[in-house]
C-alpha cells in the first residue's frame, strides 16, 4: 500500500489528540511524498500548527459535527483520500469512513478492558477470566501503532511532539502547576498544590498556574494559601492554547493532574509530576517518558470511573 492522500481523524479531546502526535513522524518517514491531513474539532487546530509532518489540518465546528453536515463532508471527500486512518473509533469517525468510501485503519479502544476495571465488584471480578490481552496495563500510544501495522509502521517508543515558536529562557527556575482539569474527582485538592506553590515560591522560584476560565476559583484559593505571592502568576484564562504549551515549555517542571497539560509538557520535553486520583496509568494514557513521575493517590474506588 502507497497511498498519496492520507486523512487522520482524531476529534477530541486535547490530551487524546496531544497523544496522536506520537504517530505523525513515523508515518511521514514511511511515506514522505505523501499528503497527510489531521481532521479535528476547530478547537483543537491550533495544538496542530506548525507540525512539518502534516500538510494540513482541518477543524470542523458544532454545527460541521452535526449528522446531516458530517455526511456531506464525508461525501465530499469521497475522491480526494485514498486512505483514512481512524485514531478515534467512535461514531463520527464510522460516519465519514462509511460515506466516504475511503480505505480506513482504525484503531481499537479496548474499552471493554476499562469497563471491567471500574464500577461495581462484579465488573472486576469478570476481568481475570478475561483472555490475556485484557489483563496487561494499556498504552494508548502503542494502540494508535497497532492500527498502522498494515503499513509496515510498528510502535518503538514514541511520543507526542508539538512544535513550538522560539521559548524564552529565564534564570530563574520556573514551576508550572495546573490544579484543574475537567472531572473534579480528578483533581487533587487545591489545598495540596497551595503547599507546593507555597514550598517552591518562598525558595525564590517563580510558579506559574495555568487553567482556563474554569479554573480561576481552584487558582485563587492556591495563591490564597502563598506567603510570597509576588513569586506567583496565574494565568488562567490568560492564554491561549499555543500561548499555554509555550510557557509550559518554559518550565523547569509541571505539576499536573491527570489532564492534557501532562501530556502538553511530554510533548514539549517539560518533565512532569502527574497526579492520579480517580483514575489510573493501567488505563494506558500515561505516556512512558523517563522524565515523567507518576504519583498515585489510593481511592477505595480506584479507578473510579472510565473517565474520572
Amino acid at each position: 500500500m502507497n497511498p498519496k492522500d492520507i486523512l487522520i481523524i482524531r476529534f477530541s479531546s486535547l490530551g487524546d489528540i496531544i497523544l496522536a502526535t506520537s504517530v505523525l513522524p513515523a508515518i511521514k518517514k514511511k511515506f514522505p511524498e505523501s499528503s497527510i491531513t489531521f481532521l479535528t474539532k476547530l478547537d483543537y487546530v491550533e495544538v496542530l500548527s506548525g507540525n512539518t509532518n502534516l500538510t494540513a489540518a482541518i477543524g470542523l465546528d458544532r454545527e460541521e459535527l452535526k449528522l446531516k453536515e458530517l455526511i456531506r463532508f464525508a461525501e465530499g471527500i469521497r475522491k480526494k483520500y485514498d486512505l483514512i486512518i481512524d485514531l478515534h473509533s467512535n461514531l463520527r469517525s464510522f460516519i465519514i469512513s462509511l460515506y466516504s468510501d475511503v480505505k480506513t485503519l482504525r484503531y481499537k479502544k479496548g474499552s471493554l478492558r476499562r469497563r471491567c476495571m471500574v464500577g461495581h465488584a462484579f465488573t472486576r471480578g469478570i476481568l481475570p477470566f478475561l483472555p490475556e490481552v485484557y489483563k496487561k496495563e494499556d498504552n494508548v500510544i502503542e494502540n494508535y501503532f497497532k492500527a498502522l501495522k498494515t503499513l509496515g509502521i510498528s510502535y518503538a517508543g514514541e511520543l507526542p511532539d508539538i512544535k513550538t515558536a522560539g521559548v524564552k529562557t529565564s534564570p530563574v527556575r520556573t514551576i508550572g502547576i495546573h490544579a484543574g482539569g475537567k472531572q473534579n474527582t480528578k483533581r487533587w485538592p487545591a489545598e495540596r498544590y497551595a503547599e507546593v506553590a507555597e514550598y517552591f515560591a518562598g525558595k525564590g522560584s517563580k510558579v506559574i498556574l495555568f487553567g482556563d476560565e474554569k479554573d480561576k476559583d481552584v487558582n485563587a484559593k492556591i495563591i490564597a494559601g502563598v506567603k510570597n505571592k509576588q513569586n506567583v502568576a496565574d494565568l488562567a484564562g490568560k492564554t491561549t492554547l499555543k500561548e499555554m504549551i509555550s510557557k509550559i515549555k518554559e518550565c523547569s517542571v509541571l505539576v499536573t493532574n491527570d489532564s492534557a497539560p501532562f501530556h502538553i509538557a511530554t510533548a514539549v520535553k517539560t518533565p512532569a509530576v502527574v497526579i492520579f486520583c480517580a483514575t489510573t496509568p493501567k488505563f494506558g494514557f500515561a505516556d512512558r517518558a523517563k522524565t515523567n513521575r507518576i504519583m498515585n493517590v489510593e481511592l477505595p474506588c480506584k479507578p473510579c470511573s472510565l473517565h474520572g
